[in-house]
């Protein structure tokens, strides 16, 4: 293999917060840096940002797919569909294998009103937890949020609802989109476009 064949992203947030002794975590980041350099992609630098608040704002748009090694990869409020998988089925993409899996099923959350004052995104989240855990009704499926509730929450407070919804045991998320997430998805697709027109060699996010 001389390149990855499909955008990739190698980020350090969370190996960075693991007290493990030694120099495990900065060999990882050498190790991924060395990767990034020799196979294209996005090295994020340790401490420089969270994978998810950074994918948010560089790759997640309406109609896309990412993969993430995270089981909280979630992007469905910005109308991606996020799928939190292990190591290996990542490798297998950069090998350019198949992503398989059986056709899921779905089921709806349908949202209408607003939020009373003082009630946040986890609140919302976690009363849907309780509602669907414990049987398994949405276990390995893909939920969809809609209603006209939906257009009432701010694409953040989305954000912080659709990213846990793994906790649910659901295999995805994804929301209806408005005029509100359609606007983060035309930034983020010329961010892109830029970045795309720029770059000559594989990039290396830096810190400031």
């Amino acid at each position: 293999m001389k390149k990855f064949p499909m955008p990739y992203v190698l980020t350090n947030c969370h190996n960075s917060l693991c007290a493990v002794g030694g120099t495990i975590n900065e060999d990882d980041h050498a190790f991924g840096l060395s990767a990034a350099k020799r196979f294209g992609g996005d090295f994020v630098p340790a401490h420089l940002a969270v994978i998810h608040s950074y994918i948010r704002e560089t790759a997640a748009g309406c109609g896309r797919m990412i993969l993430g090694s995270d089981s909280h990869t979630r992007y469905g409020a910005l109308g991606t569909m996020g799928v939190g998988e292990g190591g290996p089925e990542l490798v297998k993409q950069l090998l350019g294998l198949s992503y398989d899996l059986p056709r899921p099923g779905t089921a709806a959350v349908y949202l209408k009103g607003a939020p009373r004052p003082g009630v946040g995104p986890h609140d919302v989240a976690l009363a849907i937890i309780g509602a669907v855990f414990k049987s398994g009704f949405v276990k390995n499926m893909a939920v969809e949020f809609v209603g006209p509730g939906v257009s009432s929450l701010p694409v953040e407070f989305r954000n912080g609802i659709d990213v846990m919804t793994t906790e649910t045991a659901c295999w995805s998320s994804v929301w209806r989109t408005d005029e509100r997430s359609k606007n983060i998805s035309r930034s983020t697709a010329a961010k892109m476009r830029t970045k795309s027109s720029t770059r000559r060699q594989p990039h290396t996010t830096t810190a400031p």
